[in-house]
């Protein structure tokens, strides 16, 4: 009796312990883009637009929902104003945006695709992004978690 209720014991540990690996997107996954379109950039008359422009930051590493350890990564992002960048001197497009809870932080035509994530509210007063997820706007399963440093 006592080896059955041993084995019964480590068997629902087990089990309760998994964790599922998907990440699912927030609830207001939609509303990250704000009133910018696929390559149009942009903030246009979102009232609570940001800008990143005047700034260059560096992908350090990412790593996807299926990866261990993160990848290390030396590509550089160059936002020139309020809606247009380079990422590795190729031409694209991003938002950043404040809904009054969550930063918005949405790139299109990164090397990732077009992405979208929530950065913490004073990433920019420290300099960094650290493990944020962003979410393909096309493929909401497909999940990068990235590491941006400002230089």
């Amino acid at each position: 009796m006592k080896k059955i209720l041993f084995l019964l014991a480590v068997t629902s540990t087990v089990l309760f312990s998994c964790t599922d690996h998907y990440v699912s997107p927030p609830s207001n996954y939609n509303n990250y883009s704000g009133n910018s379109g696929r390559g149009g950039g942009g903030n246009g008359n979102n009232n609570n637009a940001l800008s990143m422009g005047g700034t260059n930051w560096k992908l350090t590493q990412y790593r996807d929902q299926s990866m261990t350890n993160p990848i290390t990564r030396t590509d550089t992002l160059m936002f020139t104003d309020d809606s247009h960048m380079t990422w590795n001197h190729v031409a694209c497009n991003y938002s950043l945006t404040n809904d009054g809870q969550n930063m918005h932080l949405t790139f299109w035509g990164s090397v990732f695709g077009d992405i979208t994530g929530m950065p913490s509210s004073n990433f920019q007063s420290f300099g960094q992004i650290v493990d944020v997820p962003f979410y393909q706007l096309n493929n909401h399963s497909q999940v990068y978690y990235l590491w941006l440093q400002k230089y």
